[in-house]
C-alpha cells in the first residue's frame, strides 16, 4: 500500500506495530476501507452507476445545459459578459461597495448614520411598529358593514364560475367526466377536502344531495395534485386583475414559511416537532406580497426548510412570477444564497442573531476603519472561478425544468466537507450573504420590507387553518401523497375565499364612494383579503347554488 493512501488518523488503528508501517491488521483495514468508501460516496467523489441515490449527479443534467453557446447567452443575460471573470467581478464589486458604504456610515458621534456598540460593531435598532391610522380602521369598519355574509361553499362556487378552474379536473383519459353537472361535484369535493371535513362528514351536511362515495370517487379519480395547482393558478391570475391587491404588493416578491399540521404517528412523514411539541409535518407555503398563496407542499418536520425555498418560484404556474423571496432564519444558508444568485433570485431572509454568522471580506488586503471586526474570513474567488462551468450547467438545467432546486440543495447538504463543488457553491453563497447582511445592517427600509413580507405569510397560515375547520389542524390520511394533496386543496379554498373577499371589498368601496365617503389611497394598504367576520363556516350548506355573475368592475373608485 502506498504511504499516502491511508489517512493518518487511521494509522494507530490498522498498524499492529507502530514501527513497521508495512504490517496491517486485516480486519481493521477492511473496516477502514469501507468507512472511507462510504465517506467518498457521500462526498460525491465516488459514484455507483445506475444507483438511485448515489449515481453521478452530473449525468442527470441534459447535454444542452453544457452547450457553450447556451452558457454564454445565459451569463450575458445575468450580467456576467466575460464568463467566470464576469461572475467573480460582479459578486466582488457588490461586496466591496456595500462594505465601503457601511464603513462610511458607521461612526461614534451623534451625527453618525449608525452607532457602534461596545464591541465596535454597528448597532441595528429594533423596528418600530407601524400604527394603523384611525382613518384606515374607520374605512375597514364601514366597508365590512357593506359586505354580504358568505358561506365558504358559496365562495368556492362563485370563483369556479368566474375562473372556470374546474376544467382542470377530470379522469386521466380526459374523454369526459361522465358525471352529471361535473363542475358542481368538483366544487363540493373541493369544499369537503379543502376544509378538512372529508367525504363522510361533508355528505352529512350537504342535505343528502351527494354521497360520501361520490365525493371520494371524484377526489380519487378526477383530481390530482397537478390539477389542483393549475386550478389555483387560475384563481391567482383572476385575483391579480383587481386593483385592490395592487395596493398591498406588486407580486414581485414572495415569502416562504412552514406551519405545523398534526398527523397520525404511524406514517412516513410523521415526526415530533421540537418547537410545536406535537407529532406531524410541515405545510410549507409561498405567499406573494399581495397576500395570494402561490405554492404549497407538505414536508417532514425534520426537513431543512431552506431546501425547498426556491422550488415554488420556478414551479409556480400563475402569471404572478416573483423574483424575490423572504423567509425567516430557517430559510437561509450559504448554499441557498449561492444557488439563488445563480438563478437570478434575490434571497432576502429575516435572520436572527446575524452577528453570529461569519462575514467574509473580498480580499485580505482590505481593511476597514470602523467595521473591520465584522469580518472573520476571506472569499475564495479561485474556487468560485474554477467551478463556473458547473454553475452555469446547473443553472440552465434548473431553468429548463430538468431538475428542481430542492434536489440540488439536498445533494449539496448530503455532501461531506471534502466535495469541492459543494464548497464552491457555499463560497459563492458566503459572498452573496455577506453583501446582503451589510445592506441589512445599513438599511432600515430593507429590514422593514422583509419583516412585512414574513408577517404576511404568518397571517396566511392563520387564515388557511381557519378554513380547515373540519380537521381541527389534523391531516386524516397516512399516505404522504394524500397529505400533500390535502394541503394543496386547502390552498385552493384559501385562494377562492381571498378572491371572493376582494370582489366584495371592491364593490363595498364603490358603494361607499357613491355615498360620498372619502377614501384615502394610503388607507387601502392596511386592508387585506383575510377578513373572516362575514364568513360562515358551520351549519347546513345549500347545494342548489346559483353562482353570481362575474363582476364587471375590477377598478377602485376614483
Amino acid at each position: 500500500m502506498a504511504p499516502n493512501t491511508l489517512p493518518r488518523e487511521w494509522y494507530a488503528l490498522v498498524h499492529d506495530h507502530a514501527n513497521d508501517k508495512q504490517l496491517f491488521n486485516r480486519r481493521q483495514l477492511e473496516v477502514v476501507a469501507i468507512l472511507e468508501l462510504a465517506a467518498a460516496i457521500k462526498a460525491g467523489e465516488v459514484f455507483v452507476s445506475g444507483s438511485l441515490s448515489f449515481d453521478r449527479f452530473w449525468d442527470r443534467l441534459p447535454s444542452e445545459a453544457a452547450s457553450p453557446t447556451a452558457i454564454d447567452a445565459y451569463a450575458t443575460a445575468r450580467g456576467w459578459a466575460h464568463g467566470a471573470d464576469g461572475l467573480v467581478r460582479a459578486v466582488k464589486t457588490a461586496l466591496e461597495q456595500k462594505a465601503g458604504f457601511l464603513d462610511n456610515a458607521v461612526g461614534s458621534g451623534q451625527q453618525a448614520y449608525l452607532q457602534r456598540g461596545r464591541h465596535g460593531r454597528p448597532v441595528v435598532t429594533r423596528l418600530r411598529a407601524v400604527v394603523t391610522p384611525e382613518s384606515a380602521i374607520d374605512l375597514e369598519n364601514q366597508m365590512m358593514a357593506h359586505m354580504p355574509e358568505r358561506a365558504v361553499l358559496e365562495a368556492i362556487s362563485n370563483t369556479e364560475n368566474w375562473a372556470q378552474w374546474g376544467r382542470h379536473f377530470g379522469p386521466p383519459s380526459r374523454l369526459g367526466p361522465q358525471i352529471k353537472d361535473a363542475n358542481h361535484r368538483y366544487v363540493l369535493t373541493t369544499f369537503a377536502y379543502g376544509c378538512g371535513l372529508g367525504p363522510t362528514e361533508a355528505a352529512r351536511h350537504l342535505g343528502g344531495t351527494v354521497s360520501a362515495d361520490q365525493l371520494a370517487f371524484a377526489d380519487r379519480r378526477h383530481v390530482d395534485i397537478a390539477d389542483l395547482r393549475a386550478a389555483s393558478a387560475d384563481l391567482i391570475n383572476l385575483y391579480a386583475r383587481f386593483e385592490l391587491p395592487q395596493q398591498w404588493g406588486t407580486g414581485q416578491s414572495a415569502a416562504a414559511d412552514g406551519t405545523h399540521f398534526e398527523t397520525y404517528e404511524d406514517n412516513l412523514l410523521a415526526e415530533h416537532h421540537i418547537r410545536y411539541g406535537k407529532t406531524g409535518g410541515i405545510a410549507y407555503r409561498h405567499v406573494a406580497d399581495n397576500y395570494i398563496a402561490l405554492f404549497s407542499r407538505f414536508i417532514a418536520c425534520g426537513t431543512y426548510e431552506a431546501t425547498y425555498i426556491l422550488d415554488a418560484l420556478l414551479q409556480n404556474l400563475s402569471d404572478v412570477q416573483p423574483n424575490r423571496v423572504h423567509a425567516d432564519t430557517h430559510g437561509q444558508s450559504a448554499a441557498v444564497f449561492g444557488l439563488a444568485y445563480l438563478l437570478g433570485i434575490e434571497l432576502m431572509p429575516r435572520i436572527r442573531r446575524w452577528h453570529t454568522l461569519n462575514l467574509y471580506r473580498s480580499d485580505n488586503a482590505n481593511r476597514y476603519s470602523r467595521i473591520n471586526s465584522l469580518f472573520s474570513g476571506t472569499v475564495n474567488w479561485m474556487l468560485i472561478h474554477e467551478h463556473y462551468p458547473l454553475f452555469m450547467q446547473l443553472a440552465l438545467a434548473i431553468q429548463s425544468g430538468t431538475i428542481a432546486p430542492s434536489a440540488v440543495l439536498a445533494k449539496v447538504n448530503s455532501y461531506s466537507t471534502k466535495n469541492r463543488f459543494a464548497l464552491a457553491l457555499k463560497e459563492l453563497g458566503n459572498a452573496v450573504r455577506t453583501t446582503y447582511l451589510l445592506e441589512w445592517i445599513m438599511d432600515e427600509s430593507l429590514r422593514r420590507t422583509v419583516h412585512k413580507g414574513t408577517t404576511k405569510i404568518e397571517r396566511h397560515h392563520k387564515f388557511a387553518k381557519h378554513l380547515a375547520f373540519g380537521a381541527g389542524g389534523h391531516l386524516r390520511s397516512n399516505n404522504p401523497a394524500d397529505q400533500e394533496k390535502a394541503i394543496v386543496y386547502n390552498e385552493l379554498v384559501a385562494n377562492a375565499v381571498a378572491l371572493q373577499n376582494v370582489v366584495d371589498q371592491t364593490q363595498a368601496l364603490h358603494t361607499l364612494k357613491s355615498k360620498g365617503v372619502s377614501i384615502r389611497p394610503a388607507d387601502l394598504a392596511f386592508l387585506s383579503p383575510y377578513a373572516t367576520s362575514k364568513l360562515k363556516r358551520f351549519g347546513d350548506y345549500p347545494t342548489d347554488l346559483k353562482p353570481e355573475a362575474m363582476p364587471t368592475c375590477t377598478n377602485l373608485p376614483q
